[in-house]
């Protein structure tokens, strides 16, 4: 399902300012630094992970077998249905919880992402890099902070103050607007979300952005 022309928008800026991070940040000759975008539709979470999944396992049997990686880096934009995800630290939801979670209306899935208990919905851009990150630099702070400074420079495109902290996401004054829940995998293959809250509406008694 096709998503809204606002959404695709703010999709079309994110891939500028992610794009244009990497290629100031990284020109060495003989090396491919390349990152491609997917055209940004509305899907539901597990197909959605089944992608990155592909993707990255792509990235890990090339690398197994020739020592480098000549899958394409690329950049999935997606809009969820309604789901609950969770990361590493899934104590927080025993299963009660559980239940009443998927009893307002959404799916309920665990995952290998960092970060706590976060709705995904309508009106809600997340984009998943999926990247080998021995073509760029190995270092998850360094990642992380590259994320966090396409995401504030997204948001100021379109007028919207917004700031860091020591905790990792950006704001505006006390209220998060992005997320990012990576995981790294052998190989410094990176695959999971940022996620951007744009037109969200929907009280789903949880965290949007899982902070």
């Amino acid at each position: 399902m096709p998503a809204s022309p606002a959404m695709l928008k703010i999709a079309s800026v994110l891939v500028t300012k992610s794009i244009g991070l990497v290629t100031n940040h990284f020109k060495m000759a003989g090396t491919s630094r390349l990152v491609f975008a997917r055209k940004l539709q509305k899907i539901a979470y597990l197909p959605a992970l089944q992608v990155q999944n592909a993707i990255a396992r792509q990235h890990l049997d090339d690398i197994k077998s020739k020592g480098t990686s000549s899958v394409k880096n690329i950049l999935l934009f997606y809009e969820h249905y309604p789901v609950f995800t969770i990361g590493i630290r899934n104590k927080s939801v025993d299963s009660k919880e559980r239940e009443r979670l998927e009893s307002l209306g959404a799916e309920f899935h665990y995952t290998n992402r960092g970060g706590l208990l976060t709705f995904h919905g309508p009106g809600q851009l997340v984009c998943y890099p999926v990247l080998n990150l021995a073509r760029f630099k190995r270092s998850l702070r360094w990642y992380v902070a590259s994320l966090e400074k396409t995401l504030v420079e997204t948001c100021e495109r379109f007028n919207v103050s917004v700031t860091t902290t020591c905790d990792t996401g950006v704001w505006v004054k006390d209220n998060k607007i992005a997320a990012i829940g990576e995981s790294i995998i052998r190989a410094s293959v990176t695959f999971h979300m940022k996620n951007l809250g744009i037109l969200f509406d929907i009280d789903m008694s949880a965290p949007p952005l899982g902070i």
